[in-house]
Formats: structure tokens, C-alpha cells, sequence
């Protein structure tokens, strides 16, 4: 199997005075809007019995949506209550964004609030949002993240139409000096510990349905010396592995190459395949081994000239017997 991938020279962002020792001809701003990778709700239910579970299993959101809030329910008859806590997550997938490794101006998330389930009436349920060290997005079966395990929080201004600037967070995901694992959004009762029988209405609840969720970032762009790269990709396969061989040129004399794989099958966000350095005629060549235990996988392959910076995308398909 023998297949051509060829580069599209993307804007990607670098930050050309701390990684490269030649200097950007110009610099210009620039404005990009990238929307959400990953999405989920995580929640919670502690309820007195199985009676209280009937007609109270926790809500689900729409396709493109999450929630976050609470729900409450007490009965002073028989003692019956129900707690649910609901968190919302989402991520996005800085790495292949065009400002990736480039010095930001600004970052601003925007979320919009689809609808609201609430006694007293509220116009939004998001309390506090904070970051997290936990790779719910790459774990399937991640339960909800404690509010002690979560950092950086803050507050989230009360609008239908939700803005937060978030430039410090995307600034350190862009340049890679914390690992992006999104924004995690929480109620006025985050724990359990927080729910009370006596202290709360008997039917207290407060459940945030929120969508169009976008990233919107002014970066400094770089205008380099313009690079034309182009990569083959060589595939062999046997009954257990598939060989992949990667040869490139064009690419900046002694620069380093990120290869990377986006929306694999099976797999989620971005999967790193290595790095390799352009010898002095800015060819490269990459050689990679994987076991061929699943179904083929597809997806995005990215070549990242560090030098340069721009971005090779191109589409792959590996088939293992």
C-alpha cells in the first residue's frame, strides 16, 4: 500500500523567537475561531432508596451539548429524597489549532445557554469553572472529578450568552507548559456534602443545558521564510504489525518534524508519533511499527515544521490483516 499525502501549509502556532534560531521577517495579529473537540457530562446520584430513583434518573443532554447544576428532591411524608450533581467538560484540540506554539493576545470561551431547568428560576447554573489534571476526555469511563481535584477555579458571569477570558490557560496549552485537558464546569453544588434536607427547597434545582461552545483567540502571526514539504507514506503489513515509513522533503534544513495522528478510530484527541530532524537538504525520514490487534484505523496525519511552522495534514488509512 502506497500513499501520498500532501502538505497544506497551515498556519500553526509558533512561537518563533523561543524555538527557532531565525528571526520572523514580520509580525501581524491575527483572529481565529476554533469550536469544541470533546464534550461530556459527568454527574452523581445518592438517593434514600430505590423508591426516590423512580422518575428521577439523572437528565441527559442533546448531541453537542452538556449540562451542569444540580438537582434536588425531598419528602417530609416518608423521608424520600434525591441528589444528583451534574459536571459538565470540554476540551479543545489546541495542538492542531492555528495558533499552536504562537504567542497569544487573547483567548476568549464563548457558550451558549440552550435551556434551563431551575426552581427558583435562574438564567444560568454555572457556578465555577476550573481546570483539571485528569484526562477525562482520553478515559471513557471517567467518573466526576471532586472539586479538590480541580484548580485554578473561578467564576462564571450569569448571561445567556456566556463569555470568559481564558487567555493564561490557552496561553500555557499553546506553548506546552501545561497539559490541556480543558475546562470543567460546576454548579452551586458541586458534592454531595453540599445537598441539605433542612436547608434547601424540597424541590430545589438548578440544571444548565449549554451548546455552541467556541474558542475565539488573536495571536501573533509570523510571517517565516516560506517552506514547500511534501511526505510519502510507505505502509507494509504482515499478520501482526504494519510497518510505516514516512519520507519527506522540503522541509527546513536541520529543523525538527512533529508527526502526529488526529481522529483515529477508536482512539481521542491527538496521538503522537514522534519527532524526527531534517538532515541539510530538509528531507526526513520516519519509520514507525504498530501491532495490528484491531480494526484498520483512519484518520488525520499532521507533519509539523517546527522551523517554518507550517502545519502538513493529510488523510491515512492503514488496513491490518
Amino acid at each position: 500500500m502506497y500513499i501520498r499525502i500532501l502538505i497544506q501549509n497551515l498556519p500553526v502556532a509558533f512561537v518563533a523567537f523561543f524555538l527557532c534560531s531565525c528571526q520572523p521577517t514580520q509580525t501581524h495579529e491575527e483572529t481565529t475561531t476554533i469550536s469544541v473537540a470533546n464534550i461530556r457530562t459527568l454527574n452523581e446520584v445518592a438517593t434514600s432508596d430505590n423508591l426516590c430513583r423512580n422518575g428521577t434518573a439523572p437528565d441527559q443532554p442533546n448531541s453537542g451539548q452538556f449540562i451542569s447544576g444540580f438537582f434536588h428532591y425531598y419528602n417530609n411524608d416518608d423521608d424520600c429524597w434525591t441528589n444528583q450533581i451534574y459536571q459538565g467538560l470540554i476540551r479543545f484540540q489546541i495542538d492542531a489549532a492555528p495558533f499552536y506554539k504562537r504567542l497569544i493576545k487573547t483567548a476568549t470561551l464563548n457558550l451558549h445557554v440552550a435551556n434551563v431547568k431551575s426552581n427558583p428560576s435562574q438564567t444560568s447554573c454555572i457556578s465555577r469553572m476550573g481546570l483539571t489534571d485528569v484526562q477525562w476526555w482520553a478515559l471513557p469511563d471517567t467518573g466526576r472529578i471532586h472539586t479538590s481535584d480541580l484548580r485554578n477555579l473561578r467564576s462564571v458571569p450569569i448571561a445567556s450568552d456566556i463569555k470568559v477570558d481564558v487567555t493564561q490557560a490557552v496561553q500555557r496549552w499553546a506553548n506546552g507548559t501545561d497539559v490541556n485537558n480543558g475546562f470543567v464546569f460546576i454548579g452551586s453544588h458541586p458534592e454531595m456534602s453540599d445537598f441539605s434536607n433542612t436547608g434547601m427547597l424540597s424541590n430545589e434545582t438548578c440544571e444548565g443545558f449549554y451548546d455552541d461552545m467556541t474558542l475565539t483567540v488573536t495571536y501573533f502571526q509570523f510571517n517565516n521564510p516560506v517552506t514547500h514539504p511534501s511526505i510519502d507514506v510507505h505502509a507494509v503489513r504482515t499478520q501482526t504489525t504494519t510497518d510505516v515509513t514516512v519520507t519527506g522533503t522540503g522541509f527546513t534544513p536541520n529543523g525538527t518534524v512533529e508527526l502526529s495522528a488526529d481522529d483515529l478510530q477508536n482512539r481521542m484527541g491527538s496521538f503522537p508519533l514522534g519527532t524526527v530532524t531534517a538532515n541539510g537538504q530538509g528531507q526526513i525520514q520516519f519509520f514507525n511499527r504498530s501491532s495490528c490487534t484491531r480494526q484498520p484505523d483512519s484518520g488525520n496525519i499532521r507533519a509539523l515544521d517546527n522551523v517554518s511552522g507550517n502545519n502538513a495534514k493529510g488523510y491515512l488509512t492503514v488496513f491490518c490483516d
